[in-house]
Order: structure tokens, then sequence, then C-alpha cells
């Protein structure tokens, strides 16, 4: 069977056995469940979004290419 791994930079998959892939699909849930419950307990902030003191990003530059598309005086 396939199972497909979600991560920031995309998707992977991998072939696995039956009994892994319901095992993987079990802990899947459980992450789910887990994060859904401590959500509605726990509005995320802004605060939480910094991991070692970088922000998570995707990358992009938008007002650094802004800024290089545009005149600005």
């Amino acid at each position: 069977m396939k199972y497909t791994y979600i991560t920031a930079t995309g998707k992977i998959e991998i072939e696995v056995d039956e009994q892994l892939h319901e095992i993987l699909i079990g802990l899947d849930n459980k992450e789910r469940n887990s994060d859904r419950k401590h959500s509605r307990r726990n509005p995320i902030s802004l605060e939480s979004a910094v991991y070692e003191g970088e922000w998570f990003s995707d990358g992009a530059d938008i007002l650094g290419d802004l800024i290089r598309t545009e005149d600005i005086e």
C-alpha cells in the first residue's frame, strides 16, 4: 500500500505493507485529533509561529519583490 507523508515542502509517497499502513494512519488520526482538541482550548497566537528566533515561512519575499518591480519615490 502507498502512504503519503505531507511535509512543508510537498508530499512524499512510500510503499509500505498493510500492517504498517494501518499504524501510520492511526497515528495521523491521533495527531489530528490532538491538534484539534488543543486548538479549541488554546487559540493560536503569533508567538507560536516563532521557532528558535525565526519565523516559519515559505521563503517568499513579497515586499522585496514589490519594491523591485515598482518605482518607489
